[in-house]
């Protein structure tokens, strides 16, 4: 199988809108590390973005301030497995079951940035289940409510 094509434009969308974020919140830095999470299929270059967002936080002296994580479960979803999380936590277990609430809260604050690459190679189904997962999550005030989650997916819904 051909190695999947990366698009520079939107690492750089990512990268901007990352970089805009570091200026303006420098002055009142949250107390706890900013989470970045860079998710997608196998070999799309999430190593070499990981390595750029870390001399972007190494500029600003902020290296100590980052988590960084990187997936691949996006693929499951054309096997029609449940969306799974960076984290390897499912969305709407955080939705249904008030006893993963803590848990997940914590996983998420302060900020996510959440950058998914190649979303076309999933099906319309799969890109419509995901859509409706993150707009879920993201309504849910008891689990997300103080959370920023930013989700960059290429040719979303």
């Amino acid at each position: 199988m051909d190695r999947p094509v990366q698009h520079p434009f939107a690492q750089e969308h990512f990268l901007g809108t990352l970089r805009r974020y570091l200026d303006r919140e420098i002055l009142s830095w949250p107390t706890r590390p900013l989470r970045v999470v860079l998710y997608g299929p196998r070999q799309v270059g999430k190593k070499t973005m990981a390595t750029t967002v870390q001399k972007e936080f190494e500029k600003r002296h902020l290296q100590s301030q980052l988590l960084l994580t990187s997936a691949s479960a996006i693929t499951a979803w054309n096997r029609g497995q449940r969306p799974l999380d960076a984290f390897g936590a499912k969305l709407e277990y955080a939705v249904d079951d008030p006893d993963k609430t803590a848990k997940l809260k914590s996983i998420w604050e302060p900020y996510t940035f959440v950058y998914i690459t190649e979303a076309e190679q999933l099906t319309s189904q799969a890109l419509q289940l995901l859509s409706q997962s993150i707009r879920r999550a993201k309504e849910t005030d008891e689990v997300f409510g103080n959370v920023s989650l930013d989700f960059y997916i290429k040719h979303c819904l």
